[in-house]
């Protein structure tokens, strides 16, 4: 799959969260185990956002 964007903003789009999972995505489709890398980044987006939102939630 050619990839769309320039070398830096490749770079940083497989820092987020999409770019993780699309990542986890392909290589379960290959046949392999997800990377640990790609697992330990959507692990720690789901800790950080989940902290800030529990944080930061407010019934009105």
């Amino acid at each position: 799959m050619p990839e769309v964007l320039p070398g830096a903003l490749s770079t940083i789009g497989t820092a987020t969260p999409m770019g993780a999972a699309l990542q986890s995505i392909r290589d379960l489709w290959g046949g392999t185990f997800p990377g640990l890398v790609e697992l330990a980044l959507m692990a720690g987006y789901t800790v950080v956002f989940g902290a800030i939102a529990a944080r930061t939630f407010r019934w009105e």
